[in-house]
């Protein structure tokens, strides 16, 4: 459970605006910070459409990610998830930028607080 919510809380870059040219270019070299009720996350996105971070327990996790109209899909790769879990999509903001604090709730129905912070 604990990965799904990691891979939805990566995927918490609310969004619905259109998209830009590359809608994550501003994330690229800094830290997307995500609160919710399993704790903090850190993920970095990377420009070659893969991502690393660390969950709640520290543990580091990696991925890729694509974008398809107006959402996100990232995969974790590694740790393996469970069957079922690697793959979710949601809604991407290309507007976002370092300094900027959202909040998103999904499909899961917990809501998370996203920053994204200068920095890697």
């Amino acid at each position: 459970m604990k990965r799904f919510l990691l891979t939805v809380a990566v995927l918490a870059l609310s969004g619905g605006a259109a998209l830009a040219a590359d809608p994550l270019a501003n994330y690229y070299g800094n830290t997307l910070v995500v609160n919710g009720p399993d704790g903090a996350f850190k993920i970095w996105y990377k420009a070659d459409k893969t991502y690393t971070g660390l969950n709640a327990s520290g543990v580091k996790i990696s991925g890729t990610w694509a974008v398809a109209g107006d959402q996100i899909c990232v995969t974790q790769t590694s740790p393996a998830p469970a069957a079922g879990q690697e793959k979710h999509c949601g809604g991407v903001a290309p507007d976002k930028k370092v300094g900027d604090t959202w909040q998103n709730t999904w499909n899961d129905g917990k809501t998370y607080t996203q920053s994204l912070v200068a920095g890697s």
